[in-house]
């Protein structure tokens, strides 16, 4: 559910910028670099900010783990690990990233 929430505004923000569709076989982590394209988000770029580097480095990262966890853990896999209550986090992190984009799209907007 939690990468699902990740994917799915992934894809409506690249959809506001063009009518490529994605496809539903792109993982994660390249969805996630191509939205942060589309909103200049690269931790690389010399014209951002230390701190916000920072953060787009540890926002890659966290993604980078929900696709993991997704995948090693999520219920369209049989599990091979017992997922706990405190992996429930997960779900805290991927509303996160999903609330920077959201905010960030609508930030370049003005």
């Amino acid at each position: 559910m939690f990468k699902t929430l990740v994917e799915g505004v992934c894809k409506e923000i690249l959809h506001k910028f063009s009518d490529e569709e994605m496809s539903n076989k792109i993982d994660l982590p390249a969805l996630f670099t191509k939205v942060r394209q589309s909103l200049n988000l690269n931790p690389k770029d010399p014209e951002l900010d230390k701190a916000l580097k920072e953060v787009l480095t540890g926002l890659i990262k966290v993604v980078n783990g929900i696709s993991e966890v997704r995948n090693s853990r999520g219920d369209s896999h049989i599990p091979k690990y017992k997922i706990d209550k405190h992996h429930a986090v997960v779900v805290n992190s991927a509303k996160t990233v999903a609330d920077f984009l959201f905010k960030t799209y609508e930030y370049q907007l003005d």
